[in-house]
């Protein structure tokens, strides 16, 4: 789930070093590990590369020391099972054409897959490339520049999200269409699952290399992506807010008022009050100074974050059966704490809603969801899972609910089903 954006201006004088930078800002959401950002004016290349924050790196001086007509960002996502010493994307490399940048965001699962072949194969014949890309396995996208051309390209099943838009003669592709909305750029079109889009020559063209069926991963419409995104078509805060109006149908129940859990559940928990006729409120204060929880790195980070961004807001909470919604449970750690803050402040009753089925199984393809010994709901009932995080009632919404809330397009859901689309194939073949 890290983020990319590309950037290729076919004005050479185009300095896109500011584009890049305001894209970033607006896919930091998607990783927070570190960022990498090459440019490149003519055969020069410009390249910078950090851990951490943007905002704790970026300033107007090292901005105005990288410059070029084109370049790809970069926002690390770093899984568990991942070093932190890995290289940072991009990487530069030399062609027969000269420099070029390629990013990648997934995990290819081909044994014997190398970037430097990735590069060749897209600077030889269009129909060789097409049937290599084809043959990788796994989930990804990709963004290559050289001189003369942008390469966009995304997995045959769709399972993570990408577009493209336009600036004046500026190209841009990223992970999120908020980033365009943020680079003041026009949407063009989403890249489809196993298709690429071929920047050059002033235009761009589409060309398919799979047929496969769309396979976006659930947990982007959940929490992943922001809310003012559109993927696939599909409104991000719209489908938030109909699942927290779709929980209301499924588990009808009384209250005095609703909360979200900052900030990932309080769109479905304005669905779901509206659904209900029972009042929002503030209910949780959240330190914006806090990273994301969820994709902490490892558990003693994870409870130190929740200790110290969340605390209660008890005028609005004293007496009161309160009905939190939340956007999943992985682990427990952060509803747990939270449970506890509410009752501490003098709720009566604590009512959890959570906008999306029970996690079941690990992934390491889409998003980090630790092994299955980790995952709270793994092995216990949805009593049990109750009763250790010391809510009054518990109750997920159903995954049927959930797809019609998401358009029913189809979607990744190993993390609730269990099936691995990529076990399958090896399978089918």
């Amino acid at each position: 789930m890290s983020g990319l954006c590309g950037i290729f201006s076919f004005d050479k004088k185009n300095d896109i070093t500011d584009l890049l930078e305001v894209g970033l800002y607006a896919l930091q959401h998607r990783g927070q590990e570190g960022f990498g950002i090459t440019t490149m004016e003519g055969q020069r290349v410009c390249e910078l590369k950090r851990k951490g924050l943007l905002s704790e790196v970026l300033n107007q001086q090292i901005i105005e020391d990288i410059c070029g007509s084109a370049g790809i960002g970069f926002v690390k996502y770093l899984f568990s099972h991942n070093t932190k010493y890995e290289p940072m994307m991009p990487f530069v490399y030399q062609t027969d054409h000269g420099n070029s940048m390629i990013a990648l965001d997934g995990t290819i699962l081909n044994r014997n897959f190398n970037f430097c072949e990735l590069v060749n194969k897209i600077n030889g014949p269009l129909e060789s490339f097409q049937d290599y890309i084809e043959s990788l396995k796994g989930t990804y996208n990709l963004i290559y520049i050289d001189e003369r051309k942008m390469l966009i390209a995304r997995d045959p099943y769709g399972i993570k999200p990408m577009c493209l838009g336009k600036l004046k003669d500026t190209f841009i592709a990223v992970s999120e269409s908020c980033a365009l909305d943020a680079m003041n750029a026009e949407f063009l079109e989403d890249v489809e699952p196993g298709a690429m889009i071929l920047v050059e020559k002033g235009d761009y063209s589409v060309h398919r290399f799979s047929q496969k069926p769309h396979h976006l991963c659930l947990f982007e419409m959940i929490y992943i992506a922001r809310p003012d995104s559109i993927i696939d078509g599909v409104s991000v805060y719209q489908a938030r807010y109909k699942m927290g109006e779709r929980l209301f149908q499924e588990c009808p129940t009384e209250a005095d008022i609703v909360i979200g859990s900052p900030d990932s559940g309080l769109i479905s928990a304005k669905g779901y009050a509206k659904a209900s006729g029972i009042p929002f409120v503030d209910g949780i204060l959240k330190n914006r100074y806090i990273q994301r929880t969820f994709i902490k790195p490892t558990q003693e980070e994870r409870v130190s974050s929740v200790n110290i961004k969340l605390n209660a807001i008890k005028e609005n909470l004293k007496n009161k059966r309160v009905i939190l919604v939340d956007d999943s449970i992985v682990r427990g750690t952060t509803i747990k704490r939270i449970i506890e803050i509410l009752k501490d402040a003098g709720a009566k009753e604590v009512h959890i809603r959570v906008a999306s089925p029970k996690v079941l199984s690990n992934d390491i393809y889409a998003i980090d969801i630790p092994k299955n010994e980790q995952l709270i709901g793994y092995n216990k009932t949805v009593e049990e899972v109750r009763d250790y995080i010391g809510c009054d009632s518990l109750y997920y919404l159903s995954l049927m609910g959930l797809e019609d809330c998401c358009g029913n397009k189809g979607y990744y859901e190993k993390y609730f089903t269990g099936v691995d689309i990529f076990q399958e194939e090896a399978v089918w073949h």
